[in-house]
């Protein structure tokens, strides 16, 4: 009696599934996108960021896919290592096809190579070794967590040694690429002043305006303006305190450009008197005495936080072009970090409003071209203290300040209500930028800042 045997169903996906035909294609669209950086337009821009999308989407699909299959044979293990680290070569491929300012795309990029090749490490090793590597990666990540909740300070405190040292050494760029920094501290009882990052965008015509993070009326919904906080807070990162001669220096510096400070000349060459910018109150009855200097007129940041002013600058030059003719190049653009100071339970008693501008403490952080470097740099002096630059802008990291002058001299049951009578808000902030050119004539104002009437 014959039997009918059914026809064997095939296993074999199809060519077009397999997942290294899938992450060849990916590599080739990468490189056609790698390959674009050669033509300019912004056509062009949009193609190779395409390509560069699809790629990187089909090298991840292919390496998950792999992993749906793959057996733990190790000629199965050397394969998928092997995927993993053609993967890594796609991300670098769009690596070096990425332009210079996008900063962000390098971070994300530089993390996925790292974990693609780490992982490659991770499947060829043994059983074993792979379980006790990832313990290690689990206890790894949540000492950094426990370091970035313990290494700042507390109030009239320090730090622990050992979470310092493991913060500055080890765990500061891990913790920044996973965003695993700020929420980890708690501010209560007593919060500090916030920060915020003041932009003025000039253009070629003389014309600006103000770019300000965080700005509540530019954000849709209350989280994007928490966000935009950090950003600010970000910039606030001290640097290394100086040396006592050198800090001398810095000191002459700042006295020098305040008192033969004079604006910046109009496109037409129109010039203006010098008007001199203190450092404190007491430098408008005593010009740039010998007093004293408040502890915290002087704030330069860090390496760090001067690197993400350089990339926040880049991106204010690009996504904020003249208002009315976009042709219109941007000349320069100067950032000022203000600290918002906290107003007193006192200070509140009398009716001061704590949004008073008084309470702004502006800190220039320089004047940089549309690239993001600083067009007049800091003075740099030789291991004898002699100068090195015959060009150099002493207000950079020093205070700009916005004071409350008495009309008349100071009596000694004054309260000083801000909004009073009896005083005038001297904002050299307004000065320093260019909003101004002179607190004497109120209408020597010849550049006017775009949307505003």
């Amino acid at each position: 009696m014959s039997r009918n045997v059914l026809p064997a169903i095939s296993t074999v996906e199809p060519l077009y599934l397999r997942p290294w035909v899938v992450l060849l294609v990916g590599l080739g669209s990468a490189v056609v996108g790698l390959g674009l950086c050669n033509f300019d337009g912004s056509g062009f821009v949009v193609a190779r960021l395409a390509f560069l999308v699809v790629g990187l989407i089909l090298a991840g699909a292919a390496v998950e896919r792999r992993f749906r299959i793959a057996g733990q044979e190790l000629e199965e293990r050397m394969e998928t290592a092997g995927m993993l680290a053609l993967a890594a070569f796609v991300a670098i491929v769009a690596f070096l096809a990425t332009d210079k300012d996008w900063s962000s795309a390098h971070l994300f990029l530089g993390g996925a190579v790292g974990v693609a090749l780490l992982g490659a490490v991770l499947v060829m090793a043994p059983s074993v070794v792979r379980r006790a590597m990832a313990g290690v990666l689990i206890l790894f990540h949540f000492v950094g967590i426990f370091v970035a909740a313990t290494n700042i300070a507390p109030p009239g405190g320090q730090a622990p040694w050992v979470t310092e040292q493991a913060w500055s050494h080890v765990y500061r760029y891990y913790l920044s690429f996973f965003y695993l920094t700020n929420a980890y501290h708690f501010y209560s009882p007593d919060p500090g002043p916030s920060t915020l990052l003041w932009f003025r965008v000039q253009y070629e015509d003389d014309k600006y305006r103000w770019v300000k993070l965080p700005d509540k009326s530019a954000s849709p919904v209350p989280l994007h303006y928490t966000r935009t906080m950090v950003v600010a807070d970000s910039t606030n990162l001290p640097g290394p305190t100086i040396p006592p001669a050198l800090f001398e220096k810095r000191i002459n510096e700042r006295r020098e450009a305040g008192r033969f400070f004079r604006p910046d000349p109009t496109r037409d060459g129109e010039k203006f008197e010098g008007q001199p910018i203190p450092i404190m109150l007491e430098d408008l009855t005593n010009p740039f005495n010998r007093s004293p200097l408040p502890p915290d007129a002087y704030r330069e940041p860090n390496d760090y936080s001067k690197l993400l002013i350089s990339s926040f600058v880049r991106h204010v030059a690009v996504s904020y072009p003249h208002p009315s003719d976009p042709s219109i190049p941007v000349k320069n653009v100067k950032v000022y970090r203000i600290v918002h100071k906290l107003i007193g339970a006192g200070e509140m008693a009398v009716g001061r409003d704590p949004m008073q501008e008084v309470y702004f403490a502006p800190y220039f952080m320089g004047k940089f071209d549309t690239n993001g470097e600083l067009i007049v740099k800091q003075q740099q002096y030789d291991q004898n203290m002699n100068p090195l630059l015959k060009e150099y802008d002493g207000f950079l990291y020093w205070t700009i300040p916005i004071l409350a002058v008495p009309k008349g001299p100071p009596r000694s049951d004054f309260v000083m209500p801000f909004e009073s009578k009896d005083f005038d808000v001297r904002n050299y902030l307004d000065l320093h930028a260019g909003d101004i050119r002179s607190f004497d004539d109120k209408k020597a104002e010849p550049m006017k800042e775009e949307g505003r009437k």
